[in-house]
């Protein structure tokens, strides 16, 4: 996707089987100056590239350095990980940050550089995690498809009712406010 997107040769292995496409956003910058892509991955990581396909270097450690502490992606038997299978990764343009979905979770990751060319320095004001039951009402385990459209800023989602069901799916649509961080 960089490589297509950037026009350029070097290429990036973001994505391989344990680490699926879950949601993209691509920001075009004046004159390509400043065009940004973000990428997320089914296991809570989320890059960013910039001009020329380049990684967002201070993006990257940064990040990595909230999943270590908040989501204990560090521990090598992962007993008490927060880390989970992510449904859907989508960009706020309204609050410039970065909405992460998964199972159990959901994480806010503000993407605004600060003035000094980096990125927050406290872990709250850098990234959030929320339980999903507060995020999103009536959403549990059973969700299977998830998908945010941007133009109307509104998430749907099929939630499994019963297999054997003449209709085994309910929709369920979120907007406005229902995807908003208070």
């Amino acid at each position: 996707i960089v490589t297509e997107q950037f026009k350029t040769k070097r290429t990036y292995n973001v994505y391989t089987v344990f680490n699926s496409f879950i949601g993209g956003y691509y920001m075009k910058g004046e004159n390509g100056e400043k065009d940004t892509l973000i990428l997320g991955t089914n296991n809570a990581q989320i890059y960013i590239f910039k001009n020329q396909g380049l990684l967002d270097q201070k993006f990257n450690d940064r990040f990595s350095k909230f999943r270590q502490k908040q989501l204990k992606y560090s521990n090598i038997y992962m007993n008490d990980s927060k880390l989970e299978k992510g449904n859907l990764m989508y960009y706020d343009m309204d609050r410039k940050c970065v909405v992460y979905i998964g199972t159990k979770y959901v994480l806010k990751v503000n993407v605004t550089k600060q003035e000094n060319g980096g990125y927050a320095v406290n872990d709250d004001k850098f990234a959030k995690t929320y339980d999903i039951k507060w995020f999103l009402k009536g959403i549990s385990y059973e969700c299977n498809f998830f998908h945010y459209i941007y133009h109307q800023k509104t998430l749907a989602i099929l939630k499994r009712v019963q297999s054997s069901a003449m209709c085994p799916y309910v929709l369920k649509i979120y907007t406005g406010k229902s995807l908003r961080f208070q």
